[in-house]
C-alpha cells in the first residue's frame, strides 16, 4: 500500500511541476521539533525528535502548494521485559495559506502523505526479537506562525497533526526556519 500511495504522491508531484510558471515564489523551509504518537485511548509517554525539508511554491494571494519528507522520529515503549521502538517517516504532498500580518505571517497547512512505519521489539538483553512494519496513506494539518528575520528568511513556529489509520495520529511542534527565493 505504502507504494501505491507513494506513487500517488510522485503523480501529483509531477502535476504539480507545471505551477511553478505562474508561482510569485519558492520556498524552501527545514523543521525541527518534537513529535508524540497518539490514539483515542491516549498514546505513548516517549517523545520523538522530528525532523523535516520542504519545498513551497507561493502565489501573490498567499496561497501555495507543497511537497516535502518528513521523519517523524522513533519512540520507545517498555513493557517491563520487551522494549518497542517504533519509527514513522511521511512524503507529503498539500496546500498552503499565508496570511501576512506586517513582519508576521500566520499559516495553515493541509494535505496528504503516503506514511511508513518500522520498529523492532528488543529483549532485555538488546537482542532483536521482531521486526515490524505498516504504511498508509492519510491526511495532515499545520497551523502557525512566522517573523520575517529579513526579506527572505523567516523563523516560525507550527502545530501538527498527522493522522495514521484507527485514530492514530502524531501530534508535534516545529520550529521552521525558511527561505524565499
Amino acid at each position: 500500500m505504502f507504494r501505491h500511495a507513494l506513487m500517488g504522491v510522485a503523480v501529483a508531484a509531477v502535476t504539480v511541476t507545471t505551477l511553478p510558471v505562474a508561482a510569485q515564489s519558492f520556498t524552501l523551509e527545514a523543521a525541527v521539533g518534537s513529535s508524540k504518537f497518539t490514539d483515542d485511548t491516549g498514546g505513548l509517554d516517549d517523545t520523538a525528535t522530528a525532523v523535516g525539508v520542504l519545498g513551497r511554491y507561493t502565489w501573490a494571494n498567499g496561497l501555495g502548494v507543497e511537497g516535502g519528507l518528513r521523519g517523524h522520529g522513533e519512540w520507545a515503549v517498555s513493557d517491563g521485559v520487551n522494549t518497542l521502538r517504533p519509527a514513522v517517516t511521511s512524503a507529503m504532498l498539500g496546500l498552503s495559506y499565508d496570511l501576512p500580518v506586517g513582519h508576521w505571517s500566520l499559516g495553515a497547512r493541509v494535505g496528504v502523505h503516503a506514511w511508513r512505519l518500522r520498529g523492532n521489539v528488543i529483549s532485555s538483553n538488546s537482542q532483536v526479537l521482531a521486526i515490524f512494519e505498516d504504511s498508509g496513506a492519510s491526511t495532515y494539518y499545520s497551523l502557525g506562525a512566522s517573523y520575517a528575520v529579513t526579506e527572505r528568511l523567516s523563523l516560525g513556529s507550527y502545530y501538527n497533526v498527522f493522522n495514521l489509520e484507527d485514530g492514530m495520529k502524531i501530534k508535534g511542534l516545529d520550529v521552521r526556519l525558511s527561505y524565499r527565493f
